[in-house]
């Protein structure tokens, strides 16, 4: 059986991504879910914190970290882009409208260097490999950002393969 802080978090996230950060509510996550909002508050104690438990590492990713090293970047980029999706790419703007926040800002370093630059940095045999993981992670989220917040439509007109065929080599050359 689900716990009621799981089932907060389940639809928070949830709405997040429908409605967006600003539009969602403790009291609304509470209706539908009809408790009362005293208890999400006791969970959680603010909506910023209920955000930032929801943030983490997706399993798509960290298996993607999995295999060969010379197919790296693509199959991270796949995991980004096409596996995680949609959802992964408005969850990312979502995180933009709360990006004025330091304890968003923290979270995400963390997820970052959890679930991306440590087991990349791990991988990689030079060394400079902090730094090659670091410039992969930031050349990823430059890209995300592009997609989702700027909404450049042309990076996406050929499809997400066509995208990724692209794209992959630049991000295989920081990790090689």
């Amino acid at each position: 059986m689900e716990t009621t802080r799981a089932a907060i978090a389940r639809v928070a996230a949830r709405q997040f991504l429908e409605a967006g950060y600003g539009p969602t509510t403790m009291r609304g996550i509470a209706a539908e879910l009809g408790i009362d909002p005293s208890l999400v508050i006791h969970h959680f104690k603010s909506k910023e914190n209920l955000l930032l438990s929801i943030l983490g590492p997706t399993p798509t990713v960290l298996d993607a970290l999995d295999g060969p090293r010379e197919t790296l970047g693509r199959r991270i980029l796949e995991a980004l882009l096409v596996s995680v999706g949609e959802g992964s790419l408005r969850f990312f703007a979502i995180l933009t409208q709360v990006s004025d926040s330091e304890a968003v800002r923290a979270r995400l370093r963390e997820v970052f260097d959890e679930a991306l630059i440590g087991p990349l940095r791990a991988r990689l045999p030079h060394p400079d490999a902090d730094l090659r993981a670091r410039l992969a992670a930031a050349a990823l989220r430059g890209l995300l950002y592009s997609i989702a917040i700027v909404e450049d439509d042309a990076l996406t007109a050929d499809g997400m393969p066509a995208l990724i065929d692209r794209y992959a080599p630049a991000v295989q050359a920081l990790l090689d």
